[in-house]
């Protein structure tokens, strides 16, 4: 929806400078960004086609930067959930390891199945912490961004 606002934000003016140009007034029309051109952008097609470019520009960062955002959120939201099953995976070691002994007749040893499930959960945790560290890398300016 800010997408779409943004886009109507910027369309109105668009709207408005065509007016503005139909009224032939003397005025010097307003761009989004006061960068300074080489040529005179008093005429209608220029005017136009350097307003679309602007606008184009604006749009293309606003989407970029939600991009980001939302992909940050996305993956803290992941890892949190990634936590969470490690948390469970940990609290369950001894109901796992006795359910698994019961299915293996061929091995009664409970402590073999508890230190099978400490290895995976030590797996799973050194895995999470190397998306952290990519993660981390990825994201580094938005981080950068809030704590400033």
């Amino acid at each position: 929806s800010s997408i779409l606002g943004t886009f109507f934000f910027f369309m109105s003016p668009m709207i408005f400078g065509i007016i503005h140009f139909m009224n032939d007034s003397n005025e010097k029309p307003p761009l989004p960004l006061s960068p300074w051109f080489p040529f005179d952008i008093d005429s209608v097609y220029l005017y136009l086609t350097m307003y679309t470019v602007e606008m184009m520009i604006s749009l293309i960062i606003i989407i970029y930067h939600i991009s980001w955002q939302c992909s940050l959120y996305s993956s803290i939201l992941c890892l949190q959930g990634e936590m969470r099953i490690l948390d469970l995976a940990f609290m369950n070691i001894p109901e796992t390891a006795k359910v698994m002994t019961s299915r293996a007749p061929h091995r009664d040893d409970v402590q073999y199945y508890n230190n099978f499930c400490l290895k995976e959960c030590i797996q799973h945790h050194q895995k999470i912490l190397q998306c952290i560290s990519l993660l981390n890398g990825a994201f580094k300016i938005i981080i950068m961004e809030y704590l400033e």
